[in-house]
């Protein structure tokens, strides 16, 4: 793995690097967000069914594997500069192709190329912030996410507003990409300096590759423990996406919202989340990654149980804002764990299967929550947010009490 070095282009290169990375984030929120409040004009446009967004996520979710599991060979052999900028002109070519669409049968291609681009970002700026980093700094990093899962509703409300159409967003998201592109290119040096040489790449990469090979080598607890691991990300995202990607469908078609008002529950809720996870990150004194994880976990289906067992537009609103603040510090808490409970060797590969199921889990749970939801009715969606946080619950009590036993 590629870690840029403070040292390496001074103070000032430190921060740009910094820079570059948090709007990275913030452009992975924005793209992210814009879909599921889009998705209802979508199919207005092309005459589709509620589920068929679930092609759309299952194409993304397979993209991004694609991109998320290798994501440590690109950044070794290339290197973090040409790395971003790639998934940034891949994405922006996607924004455009979804802001040109003819026809819904472009757009799976479309999220398969923005699943892509979203996996080498995520994975890769995720694995060189987590690598030794605080709670505090995963919160902050994560927060810019946050941010720009804010601005997404925001930007689409706005411009259907404006223009009647739900294509302007992907317009301005390719201005977006082609910043950050230009923003990697900017900060290359700073970067590079910190890069190992390519001897030296190589020999971690086979490192990586063999000991990734036996992650799940070892006793019934080891296996367990990690299976566990990589299991708490893919409940968790999924449930943070799904709420992300069907909210605005569930308060326009079940609460019969003005687009207007869904786009804003929508922000309200990545609010939520954002403002929390920028909150934990000022504390000079941390709260404990133990404490964290259960107390959010508990926040989050509170709200769950809020969006099923009020069903009026006031109680959903509510429901999704209190998940969001539940859910936002939940998964750096436990990258910032992973090392405790799997030993500092282990941990660096795992942390790697955990971003790619974090991306996996978050947009294939929402494409079959999608599935269910035209099965069984919008009203669905309560029970199903329920179900999906006593999973991530149980799998962290799972992980915890597996990690006592193994003791690295």
């Amino acid at each position: 793995m590629v870690e840029p070095s403070p040292s390496a282009g001074g103070s000032e290169g430190a921060a740009r690097v910094a820079i570059a990375g948090a709007y990275g984030f913030v452009v992975l929120g924005l793209t992210d967000s814009v879909l599921g409040v889009a998705w209802p004009s979508i199919r207005q446009t092309f005459g589709l069914p509620l589920g068929m967004l679930s092609v759309l996520l299952f194409a993304a979710a397979l993209g991004y594997l694609l991109t998320a599991v290798p994501s440590g060979h690109f950044l070794n052999r290339f290197g973090a500069p040409v790395t971003m900028m790639s998934a940034s002109l891949a994405a922006g070519v996607a924004c455009a192709i979804y802001a040109g669409s003819p026809a819904f049968a472009v757009l799976p291609v479309a999220s398969l190329m923005l699943g892509s681009a979203s996996g080498s970002v995520d994975a890769g700026l995720n694995t060189v912030v987590a690598n030794g980093q605080s709670v505090r700094m995963l919160n902050f990093i994560h927060g810019a996410y946050g941010v720009g899962t804010v601005l997404g509703p925001i930007l689409v409300t706005t411009a259907i507003a404006a223009s009647g159409s739900w294509r302007v967003p992907y317009l301005v998201l390719i201005a977006t990409e082609v910043i950050c592109c230009a923003g990697w290119w900017a900060v290359r040096r700073a970067i590079d300096a910190g890069r190992p040489d390519r001897s030296a790449a190589a020999g971690s990469e086979n490192s990586a590759a063999g000991s990734g090979a036996g992650l799940w080598t070892g006793g019934f607890v080891e296996r367990f423990l990690v299976t566990a691991a990589v299991a708490v990300p893919f409940l968790y995202t999924g449930t943070e996406l799904s709420v992300g990607q069907w909210a605005a469908s569930y308060l326009r078609g079940q609460m019969h919202a003005t687009p207007a008002r869904a786009g804003l529950a929508v922000a309200a809720y990545w609010g939520a989340y954002s403002v929390v996870r920028l909150l934990m990150a000022l504390p000079t004194r941390q709260i404990s990654a133990r404490l964290i994880m259960p107390a959010g976990c508990v926040v989050a289906l509170a709200g769950a149980l809020v969006v099923w067992l009020l069903p009026t537009l006031a109680g959903s609103v509510a429901g999704f804002v209190i998940i969001g603040a539940g859910l936002a510090p939940v998964f750096p808490a436990l990258i910032s764990l992973t090392p405790l409970r799997l030993g500092q060797e282990r941990a660096r590969h795992v942390i790697g299967w955990q971003m790619a199921a974090a991306g996996a889990g978050g947009l294939g749970i929402a494409a079959l929550t999608g599935v269910l939801l035209g099965q069984l009715g919008l009203l669905a969606l309560g029970p199903i947010l329920v179900v999906l946080v006593l999973l991530v619950i149980a799998s962290n009590f799972l992980m915890d009490v597996l990690a006592e036993r193994h003791r690295p």
